[in-house]
């Protein structure tokens, strides 16, 4: 979702913490927060949207 959108995932405004089975996120602007929460529900909802997120999250190199 991010990386469909252009976010820099990298960049300083975002940083991720995982902890166990829990990965957190956490964002510098409260606007940006809300937006990836409300984008993130929607995706866990639709079967199709989370198979589209996996595949844009592998072809961008991030399966592990």
């Amino acid at each position: 979702m991010l990386l469909e959108e252009g976010v820099d995932v990298e960049s300083d405004a975002i940083s991720f913490n995982s902890e166990a089975d829990t990965c957190y996120i956490h964002f510098k602007e409260l606007q940006q927060a809300v937006h990836v929460a409300t984008r993130a529900g929607r995706m866990i909802a639709s079967k199709q949207e989370l198979k589209h997120m996996i595949q844009l999250a592998r072809e961008a190199g991030f399966e592990e």
